[in-house]
């Protein structure tokens, strides 16, 4: 779990849960996680690559479970936040799972 730094109006920690981390071939990372905050909790789909993606599951999946999350946070905010700390993750442990499997 991953405490994510950002600073809310609420006063509760946002945090990241990885339950799913994936090394593709073509090199980009895809992490596969829940993103909470004591009052939310839907999954979030991070790839990093050339670029870094962020897709809350839930603006396609239930709109009205998110959005007070997204009121409190803002949505670039919130997948800065995500997206950056998944970047700075030491991976080198699921790299070398992924030689040696």
């Amino acid at each position: 779990m991953i405490a994510l730094d950002l600073e809310q109006a609420a006063s509760s920690a946002l945090y990241l849960d990885i339950h799913h981390v994936e090394v593709p071939d073509e090199g980009a990372l895809r992490v596969c996680a829940l993103l909470g905050d004591g009052w939310y909790e839907g999954e979030v789909l991070i790839e990093v690559g050339d670029q870094v993606n962020v897709t809350l599951a839930d603006l396609y999946l239930d709109e009205t479970a998110i959005r007070p999350l997204l009121q409190r946070i803002g949505r670039d905010a919130l997948e800065q936040a995500v997206g950056g700390a998944v970047s700075r993750m030491n991976l080198s442990s699921a790299l070398l799972q992924k030689r040696f499997l």
